[in-house]
């Protein structure tokens, strides 16, 4: 499994480079997004199967799963604000 994070180098701490492995995957998306009091809203994204995360009623981040209905193979995140700006008017 693959995970990218897109944060437009504008969100401290969040990876840089793709990350490869279930667990490495699962460790960061924890991490990044546990405790903070967000919530999280199950929706297609891209037609895929996807999560929009919400802080203090703004759109944080928009994730999508690539899967082939059986396997998750590449989890992508956008948190750059630039491009979540359309969400947030």
């Amino acid at each position: 499994m693959i995970g990218e994070f897109d944060s437009g180098g504008r969100i401290p701490g969040a990876p840089h480079s793709p990350f490869v492995g279930a667990d490495q995957v699962a460790i960061t998306l924890v991490h990044t997004l546990s405790g903070a009091g967000a919530t999280f809203t199950v929706l297609d994204v891209n037609r895929q199967p996807g999560v929009v995360v919400e802080l203090h009623d703004r759109v944080m981040a928009v994730i999508s799963i690539e899967t082939d209905g059986e396997t998750v193979h590449v989890i992508r995140a956008v948190g750059n604000p630039d491009k979540l700006l359309h969400l947030n008017r």
